[in-house]
């Protein structure tokens, strides 16, 4: 009898719990409605000086820039978590194809060198149009996928050191550039306007490269440093 008296309170407990939650959603929802529209004016008038014409480049890379730093950092405290957890069973992926099958090298070198070629587009068009370094990096990493899933051997392609270079060059690009502009009377990455343009080109080019490594790693499952450091640990262990 108690069960069931118990059973028949949950719903109004329930309900209890959910109407004041509701009634904030509700409020926060008519506040943003009413709230200003974004800060469209304020970009547009200090585009001009950001070194891009794109306001969404703009405000990635010179506005907010220091919050785009933090992102790439996200992903590769994820990448080594990944690392983490899968260090000690990650390892070379066999291709899925033969790589022996002559249609296959040539349609794969194709899709790859074209898929390559756009996020080149991606990474230069960045600046005045829809693009840059995470559009890029994505598209690096599925030339990886691809090369892997083809049969090439893309976990020997670099070493471990060259890898963790890859993997840092977006960061330390970011934390160089700022620091060197914060040497003079400026505050950490902002930009001296003459040098703009070519210090988010910069910065750009490094963190496609690390973002394009860094989620072929995610794929992949870890990343070699962290894998052979573990399997000699345990090799050691065993011996």
């Amino acid at each position: 009898m108690r069960d069931e008296e118990v059973d028949a309170k949950w719903p109004a407990l329930a309900l209890i719990c959910i109407l004041p939650l509701l009634g904030l959603l509700i409020a926060s929802a008519a506040e943003v409605a009413h709230a200003p529209r974004g800060l469209a004016r304020e970009i547009a008038e200090h585009l001009s000086g950001a070194g891009v014409d794109n306001p969404v480049t703009a405000v990635l890379l010179n506005f907010r820039s220091f919050d785009t730093l933090l992102e790439v950092a996200v992903l590769l405290v994820a990448l080594l978590g990944i690392a983490v957890v899968t260090g000690e069973t990650a390892a070379p992926r066999p291709g899925a194809l033969p790589l022996d099958d002559v249609i296959l090298r040539g349609v794969v070198s194709l899709l790859a060198s074209a898929i390559a070629a756009v996020g080149g587009y991606l990474l230069w068009v960045g600046g005045h149009a829809p693009g840059g370094a995470f559009q890029a990096g994505a598209l690096l990493a599925s030339v990886f996928v691809l090369l892997l899933l083809s049969g090439h051997d893309v976990w020997n392609m670099y070493s471990p050191r060259t890898e963790r270079v890859f993997l840092t060059a977006g960061i330390a690009t970011f934390l160089i550039v700022g620091l060197w502009v914060s040497a003079g009377d400026r505050n950490f990455l902002e930009y001296p306007g003459a040098w703009a343009k070519e210090l988010i080109l910069v910065i750009e080019a490094a963190c496609t490269v690390s973002i394009g490594v860094m989620l072929f790693g995610m794929y992949r499952g870890g990343f070699r440093s962290v894998t052979r450091r573990r399997n000699r640990r345990s090799e050691g262990m065993e011996g």
